[in-house]
């Protein structure tokens, strides 16, 4: 998806697809490939203009700098993103609870006392979609299925 939209220069897929790259290297272990992949995502949400997204981008970095033991870095980006969040919100992004997620885990590893508030607000928005899906098998698989959810989840029923 990434070298098609480098020849049509579709620059919000562009940001899609580096933020799912970013988050596949993450999940393989390649952390500084993770790392750099959400920088071009960053780097390019920012120029092209697409705040809400940014947040998605930014919080893929900050989940890669913590994995590469760098959480004082990780708390830059995610008091970006908190401050988002106060001013703008969610609305737009593709999963709000892995930002949240991602917040927390941030959030604890600098010992930092939002990081409880965070994980509250998290668990009420994903709680809030849940109850939205009507199919009791579906609100299920919504909630255990997705792995940020299912750990938003288990940090609020064992804190």
């Amino acid at each position: 998806a990434l070298r098609m939209t480098e020849d049509t220069n579709d620059r919000p897929i562009q940001g899609f697809a580096l933020t799912r790259l970013g988050y596949a290297r993450l999940a393989l272990g390649l952390v500084e490939e993770a790392v750099d992949t959400f920088e071009q995502a960053v780097a390019l949400r920012t120029d092209f203009g697409s705040p809400n997204m940014l947040m998605e981008s930014l919080a893929g970095l900050a989940s890669a700098l913590l994995a590469h033991q760098q959480p004082q870095a990780a708390l830059t980006h995610v008091q970006v993103i908190l401050n988002h969040l106060d001013q703008h919100g969610l609305d737009g992004t593709e999963a709000p609870v892995r930002i949240y997620q991602v917040c927390y885990q941030v959030l604890l590893a600098n010992q930092d006392e939002r990081a409880r508030d965070v994980l509250h607000r998290g668990y009420v928005l994903l709680q809030d979609r849940a109850n939205q899906i009507y199919d009791e098998r579906m609100r299920r698989m919504y909630l255990e299925n997705v792995v940020s959810h299912r750990e938003v989840i288990r940090r609020w029923m064992n804190p």
